[in-house]
């Protein structure tokens, strides 16, 4: 299978909510993690969108990507940057799609999670009452094969046209937004229960409770 692996965000620099990312910090997670049980048994290829810095060079050397996409900081968001990932692989020879963060830390090997590779894959639900009260997803990792590419797009221009939250940019309106495109029938889960977020810290939601993944900040 021809799998697309796409890395996206802030690979080295502080986002206007004042999070700092550093890609040094978990490069060997994500390659050891994410990319390289992919390419132990399939034909995989690197993308990266993210924007300008001092190590996009080291960064290129390290990831070895198909394709870097370099976007200007300023006006750009979340929603944008998602966007314009999925976008560059309009017209790419993949059969399968993922996409992940520079800043995201992996637990396990992604390759061995329990995806339907015929349908679009949600990592998680958002722990309640997010899920129950809005049908909040992750929006951490998605997967996917490529003839749910442009619905993906879609989805993610109407969110950005009419977002679910208009003080954040995130896309944990995914699910019902794919589900417009697509229809609920298309849609796996790859863990089915409510989960919680991998970066919230507060006794009754500690990001150690989340066995998958955490967001490290520099």
């Amino acid at each position: 299978m021809k799998i697309g692996i796409v890395i996206r965000g802030i690979s080295l620099g502080t986002s206007n909510l004042g999070n700092g990312t550093d890609w040094k910090i978990i490069k060997d997670n994500i390659m050891e993690n994410f990319i390289v049980p992919f390419k132990e048994r399939h034909q995989v290829t690197v993308y990266l969108t993210t924007y300008p810095n001092d190590e996009l060079n080291e960064v290129k050397q390290f990831y070895q990507p198909k394709t870097v996409q370099v976007l200007p900081f300023e006006g750009s968001n979340q929603r944008i940057t998602l966007l314009r990932s999925m976008e560059q692989l309009r017209g790419e020879d993949l059969d399968f799609i993922l996409t992940t963060r520079f800043d995201v830390k992996w637990f396990q090997k992604v390759a061995h999670l329990n995806f339907d590779i015929t349908k679009f894959n949600f990592l998680y639900k958002e722990v309640e009452p997010e899920w129950t009260n809005r049908r909040f997803v992750s929006d951490i990792m998605f997967g996917f094969p490529v003839r749910f590419l442009e619905p993906f797009i879609q989805a993610i221009i109407n969110e950005h046209n009419n977002p679910s939250r208009t003080y954040v940019t995130d896309m944990h309106n995914s699910y019902i937004r794919m589900v417009e495109q697509i229809g609920v029938d298309n849609i796996h889960f790859i863990h089915d229960a409510p989960h919680p977020d991998p970066v919230t810290r507060t006794p009754e939601n500690p990001p150690g409770d989340n066995h998958f993944c955490r967001i490290i900040r520099s």
